[in-house]
């Protein structure tokens, strides 16, 4: 039986196996590799209460069920049976079933016949609708469930299912996301799928289904399987209004290109052939748009140019541009230029725009070189660092910041001349990012070591108060600016491993952060996402949206807390940035992103598009990959108190690995002393804060040579107006 795929749809009929309408099962997708699969299993289709069926030497038997119970009634001696009028005679009633497919699972435990060994992640899993996960379980004679592992009728999906509607607190059947059983993905995330509307048991059944962030037409497949070293985008390539999505494939450098709806922007018969759980191959369209000459591909980026806009695309060894058209029907796009590069490059490109007819891309390479391109195709090497380019951003003033292999973050103008150069001391493996980050109206530069030092200058290449600052944590993203927490100040945003770091603009690490990407607590898995930021709910604080490795987004808020409707679900995990935009121009968020099952998810989000809500829409802040974040904030108003007693506290506690952090806010600039006693009054140490303000101050306490015990920090700020002193009692534990 070949399932109907639908992911809308109202009054859907479903018929019985014996039934003679067409559509007898339905393939809801969650993502490409999970779904649910709805039938309409009756019992007995012809109202007779008997079934018969044969055995092997074709001795008859009947199987009748009434109000006398089951019986069985045979012409003799009666052994394997074979045929069967009514093979879901067996069953304890009729209704819809509603199954739970999950194709990684059957994928990695078909050759072991173990699909549905683990009780906890079945490959294939009946949603059973009294809410209650009975089956395959093993209940005792006594238990409350006994017989149910078997199966009971209320398993079973109808209108009028009363134990559904109890187990909900509910008057109507419904299987969503805010049900028992849920629709929720495997891994937890929010598959916003609802399948409502349910009739009563029937050889034809009636049901609705809905999925709230669908668009149609994706996922859609980029050529292969595997961790994504590029991100998604998208803008209006050809200018028709409505945007088109641009992605890479993992393998080689083809660039893929679809329309909002999913089609291919250019017409060609590319096609991919993909492996089934099965073991059959099925043919999947390939969007390919162009491949340029190289070995690895960067993350394409776009510009606006006459009227329309072109894709700009680095590879190891060309920057390439193309237009949106294919004049000689050859199934590419045609091509702007091509600019071969005698030196390997090492960054993705940046675009700046100088009119409607002009603009510049800047890249560099693994020998130090700074290259730019002109939109004509004549190409030069601007300046030469020495080292390694790791990533550029643009300044304002036509200046770009850079940041170097071997550590070294700097000022160029854009004609080559390096304004100012610092070295880090260590090495750096991701691009700069630049904002305002003290919103005083000087933009500032920050870059991150690998060993998890944050660096944060100004425009003059003068260290910023409080900088460098070690995290400690090693960063495997980019970074990127906004307020997170609605205090009117830069946040630097990225992710190290398995968790999302948010540190403020004196570089104190956010409250509530860092938070876990990942419904299981117990999670062990990284990612190498990288964030996008916009304000959801227009509060003036911007959510953080990222990936997560056990597959899916994350949308995590300035309290740590996932957003509602988060994480969304996608077949792997996902590696890549998610980019933020308004495909289609309808005023609502368009989310995309690309999982390392090889397929770009696209969800339409019941969330209004604002432009001045998107901070950094996705990796390298825009499709033209700026790296900035311009915004001209308003810092919240200060509170009375010089250093309110609630914001003083110390994290971690008790301690661990020999030292404590002594966390305090200032709503002032002013001097702070610390003196930390033990509980019997004796004098143990004497520390000196910082005096940032208006802003959130850290001061890391040192525990070794200090035995296990209770400890009071006095903490006293004070300047010449004003004096505020806390107390906090700090646990050490060896």
């Amino acid at each position: 039986e070949v399932a109907t795929e639908v992911t809308n749809g109202e009054n859907l009929v479903v018929a019985a196996p014996q039934a003679g309408h067409s559509t007898k099962i339905y393939k809801v997708p969650i993502n490409a590799r999970e779904y649910f699969l709805i039938e309409n299993r009756n019992r007995d289709f012809n109202n007779d209460n008997v079934a018969f069926a044969r055995d092997g030497n074709g001795v008859r038997v009947e199987f009748v069920w009434d109000d006398n119970g089951q019986q069985l009634r045979a012409e003799g001696p009666i052994g394997v049976i074979t045929q069967v009028s009514e093979y879901d005679f067996g069953l304890p009633g009729s209704g819809i079933l509603i199954w739970h497919i999950d194709d990684n699972v059957i994928a990695a435990n078909l050759a072991s016949n173990r699909v549905n060994a683990d009780p906890e992640h079945r490959g294939v899993d009946l949603e059973e609708a009294d809410g209650a996960q009975d089956l395959g379980q093993v209940f005792g004679l006594l238990s409350p469930g006994a017989g149910a592992e078997n199966g009971v009728i209320e398993d079973m999906f109808w209108g009028s299912n009363q134990i559904n509607m109890l187990v909900n607190n509910s008057d109507v059947v419904a299987f969503t996301p805010f049900t028992m059983p849920s629709s929720a993905a495997n891994s937890g995330a929010d598959s916003h799928i609802y399948v409502t509307d349910f009739s009563e048991p029937d050889t034809l059944m009636r049901f609705s289904v809905r999925n709230d962030v669908s668009n149609v037409g994706f996922p859609q497949f980029t050529g292969s399987m595997g961790a994504f070293s590029t991100s998604p985008l998208a803008t209006d390539l050809d200018g028709d209004g409505v945007q088109e999505i641009i992605s890479t494939s993992r393998e080689g450098t083809d660039v893929l290109v679809w329309r909002a709806d999913g089609t291919k922007l250019i017409e060609n018969q590319d096609s991919v052939a993909v492996v089934q759980v099965n073991g059959k191959a099925a043919s999947v369209p390939l969007a390919r748009f162009a491949t340029p000459r190289g070995t690895r591909v960067f993350s394409p980026a776009a510009v606006g140019f006459q009227n329309a806009a072109v894709l700009v695309v680095t590879t190891d060894r060309v920057v390439a541009a193309y237009r949106s058209t294919d004049t000689d029907l050859d199934g590419r796009a045609d091509s702007l230029f091509v600019f071969d590069s005698s030196e390997e490059f090492s960054t993705a490109p940046l675009v700046v725009s100088k009119s409607s007819d002009e603009f510049e891309v800047y890249a560099g390479t693994a020998r130090g070189g700074l290259v730019v391109v002109s939109s004509s195709g004549s190409g030069t090497i601007l300046a030469n660092l020495g080292t390694s380019v790791v990533g550029l951003a643009l300044v304002p003033g036509q200046r770009i910041a850079f940041t170097t292999l071997t550590g070294d973050i700097g000022f160029l103008e854009q004609n080559g001349n390096v304004v100012w150069r610092q070295p880090t001391g260590s090495m750096i493996a991701k691009s700069p990012v630049v904002a305002d980050l003290d919103q005083n109206g000087v933009v500032d530069v920050v870059a991150v070591t690998e060993d998890g030092t944050l660096f944060a200058f100004d425009e003059k290449g003068e260290l910023l108060p409080g900088y460098p600052r070690r995290s400690g944590v090693r960063p495997t993203s980019e970074m990127a600016l906004a307020d997170v927490d609605g205090d009117g100040f830069m946040n630097i945003v990225f992710v190290s491993g398995q968790k999302l770091y948010s540190y403020g603009h004196t570089g104190a690490l956010s409250e509530h952060f860092p938070v876990l990407l990942s419904l299981n607590q117990e999670s062990e898995l990284s990612t190498t996402s990288s964030p996008a930021l916009v304000d959801m709910n227009d509060d003036g604080a911007a959510e953080i949206l990222v990936g997560s490795p056990e597959g899916g987004v994350f949308a995590v808020d300035a309290a740590g807390q996932i957003s509602a409707g988060f994480p969304l679900s996608t077949g792997a995990a996902v590696g890549a940035a998610p980019f933020i935009t308004d495909l289609e121009g309808d005023g609502d968020l368009d989310l995309i992103a690309a999982a390392d099952d090889g397929f770009v998810y696209v969800w339409d989000l019941d969330v209004a598009f604002k432009p001045e809500n998107v901070s950094w829409a996705g990796l390298f802040a825009d499709a033209g990959h700026a790296s900035h974040n311009l915004k001209v904030l308003t810092p919240a108003q200060a509170g009375e108190a010089l250093m309110p007693s609630k914001s003083v506290y110390n994290y971690p506690n008790p301690t661990e690995g020999g030292a404590t952090t002594i966390r305090y806010t200032l709503n002032a600039p002013a001097e702070v002393r610390i003196k930390i006693y033990d509980l019997a009054g004796d004098f143990v140490d004497e520390l000196s804060g910082t005096g940032f303000a208006p802003a959130v101050n850290e001061v890391e306490w040192s525990v070794n040579g200090v035995e296990s015990g209770v400890y009071l920090a006095r903490v006293e700020a004070r300047n010449e107006s004003n004096k505020d002193v806390a107390i906090i009692k700090i646990a050490v534990v060896k």
